[in-house]
């Protein structure tokens, strides 16, 4: 416990986000109980978050007596498989194209599966670490392999991921952006199939060394880092947008 309470003391840190909690319960189940008291005895108003992937393995854990929310996966399935015009398949499975009800459908069920204050706060994301980046999923157009470079220059990617963002920016929860997908970085290699360690790629910095070199379609997209930041800044001056409801009023499939 002196590990979860000493960070806690540190300025500027409000939480924990805690990796393979599954395989830790596994181990020990109550592990986290334990923890959070400790953490919460540190600092009532900290934060937790759990590395959970799939449906029963988070809900067991938002009950109040362990993590606050989770690491939303199902957010990014359901926002990508939307977004997706058939389906796409990789080392981590497959992102089924869902039709506009079929979507709904999707988010509903995690508000239902999950308690309130858990589905209002969790990390609502479309990349990291552990799995192919947004854009290597959104391309439809096609990937030169041999020659490392995409057959549209990411455009088609891009453009729905415009989509996306605003869904990550407006939809309850927490929008948790993967550095490099704020401004359509790709993250691919020569394996299709594979997201690491492609999705670790560099961030783009305009003033390194050798960035003027690099194509167009791999330098910083301004257009697209604009409408990220316009987007949090209009999520952080309407609070409707984080604490609102989200009502459908008609989802259309044709």
């Amino acid at each position: 416990t002196g590990i979860a309470t000493s960070y806690l003391q540190l300025p500027g840190v409000d939480g924990w986000r805690v990796d393979v909690v599954p395989d830790v319960v596994g181990i020990n189940r109550d592990f986290f109980s334990l923890w959070r008291q400790a953490a919460q005895a540190a600092n009532p108003d900290a934060i937790s978050y759990s590395e959970t992937w799939q449906e029963n393995d988070a809900r067991q854990r938002l009950l109040g007596d362990e993590f606050d929310s989770t690491m939303n996966y199902r957010f990014r399935q359901a926002v990508l498989g939307f977004l997706r015009d058939s389906d796409f398949q990789d080392n981590d499975g497959t992102i089924a194209a869902l039709t506009a009800t079929e979507f709904e459908s999707a988010l509903r069920a995690i508000q239902e599966d999950y308690p309130y204050p858990a589905w209002s706060t969790a990390m609502n994301l479309i990349g990291s670490h552990d799995v192919n980046r947004p854009v290597n999923v959104l391309d439809h157009a096609g990937i030169d392999r041999s020659a490392g470079a995409p057959l549209d220059d990411f455009a088609d990617a891009r453009a729905r991921l415009r989509l996306a963002a605003a869904l990550q920016m407006t939809l309850p929860g927490a929008p948790t952006i993967y550095y490099g997908d704020e401004t359509g970085l790709a993250g691919f290699g020569s394996d299709p199939q594979r997201d690491d360690p492609y999705n670790r790629q560099p961030y783009p910095w305009p003033d390194a060394d050798g960035y003027d070199d690099l194509p167009a379609w791999a330098q910083q997209q301004d257009n697209l880092l604009e409408l990220y930041r316009f987007l949090g800044q209009l999520r952080g001056q309407h609070s409707f947008l984080r604490t609102g409801s989200c009502d459908t009023f008609v989802t259309d499939d044709a």
